[in-house]
């Protein structure tokens, strides 16, 4: 949901910042489907309202069930790189795998938000959860 036609893409950082300037600095010249991307860092998920995207980082562990409960009615991607991120009902969990940045999807999750991932991607994904 945008709130106009070239609104941007509205990615945001919950908690520590595991990316640094150089995240920030390579999206902000790039467009998808004609609309730039933003990056906001947050400290407290209301301020969520209006994004894309929540990227919940690892210092946020003990809270993400709460996280995640307030986001459950929204339909923000939620992404994380907590292990077991994606079992408290994250949509899609970062894994390193053999050195790699691999993910977990959960689709009841994807699901439950409303949001509709391409099967392409979903091919992608080294675990798939359906609660």
């Amino acid at each position: 949901a945008f709130s106009s036609p070239d609104a941007p893409i509205v990615m945001g950082i919950l908690g520590d910042d595991p990316f640094g300037p150089e995240f920030e600095e390579a999206l902000e010249k790039q467009k998808t489907h004609d609309r730039a991307i933003e990056v906001k860092r947050i400290n407290r998920v209301a301020e969520a309202d209006g994004m894309q995207m929540l990227f919940v980082s690892k210092s946020e562990r003990n809270r993400i069930p709460a996280i995640l409960d307030e986001l459950k009615d929204s339909s923000i991607l939620t992404v994380g790189e907590t292990d077991g991120f994606a079992q408290l009902g994250g949509i899609i969990e970062f894994i390193i795998d053999e050195g790699k940045v691999r993910f977990a999807l959960n689709v009841a999750a994807e699901k439950r938000s409303g949001l509709k991932i391409s099967s392409e991607l979903k091919k992608l994904a080294i675990k798939i959860l359906r609660e």
